[in-house]
């Protein structure tokens, strides 16, 4: 699947991994290409274990 496909297709994109790994990278380059497109974008960065489940708490 390319780029476009994804961003057509998908509605919640998940990236996972270790540490270092360019998560946040990756997050913000397809919130940006979502939203070039139209899309309205939502990142939620978190650092501990279950943390997209309260984003601001």
């Amino acid at each position: 699947m390319n780029l476009d496909g994804l961003l057509r297709d998908k509605r919640i994109i998940v990236l996972c991994g270790a540490g270092g790994v360019g998560k946040t990278t990756t997050a913000a380059a397809l919130g940006v290409a979502a939203a070039a497109r139209g899309a309205t974008c939502w990142c939620s960065p978190s650092t501990r274990p279950g943390g997209w489940r309260r984003p601001w708490g």
